[in-house]
């Protein structure tokens, strides 16, 4: 059961790494066009899928739970929910004492669509640097 939950974090990770790899350009060279959504702040948003991108690696909870929850509080509404799934996901699973009481891990048909959601969101909002 180990080995399922491992897999279930590494998919979750590797679903907002594929996410925030597609963010090369975030912010940059759109022409200026400000799409803000309700709820959120699209350029931070873009700004912290970037910075959770270079935490990959790091062993440090602290520093990978404060990119997330920045992350979490940048989204905006119409991409918060299944934000909100992946980031509790990875939390619970690799960071259980950063977790709270409402915070538990998907399960795989609900985490797959999701970060399917997310990583296509970034890619149309937030760049692909090209």
């Amino acid at each position: 059961m180990l080995l399922d939950r491992r897999r279930l974090v590494r998919m979750s990770s590797v679903a907002m790494a594929v996410a925030a790899t597609t963010v090369a350009g975030c912010g940059e060279g759109t022409g200026g066009g400000t799409t803000t959504s309700t709820g959120g702040d699209l350029a931070a948003f873009c700004s912290s899928i970037a910075v959770l991108d270079d935490t990959d690696g790091t062993t440090e909870g602290a520093v990978v739970v404060a990119a997330i929850d920045d992350l979490r509080n940048a989204s905006p509404a119409e991409i918060r929910a299944d934000v909100d799934l992946v980031a509790d996901t990875i939390i619970v699973n690799n960071y259980p004492d950063a977790a709270d009481r409402s915070m538990e891990a998907a399960p795989f048909d609900e985490l797959d669509p999701a970060s399917e959601r997310l990583a296509s969101y970034v890619e149309a909002n937030c760049g692909s640097g090209s």
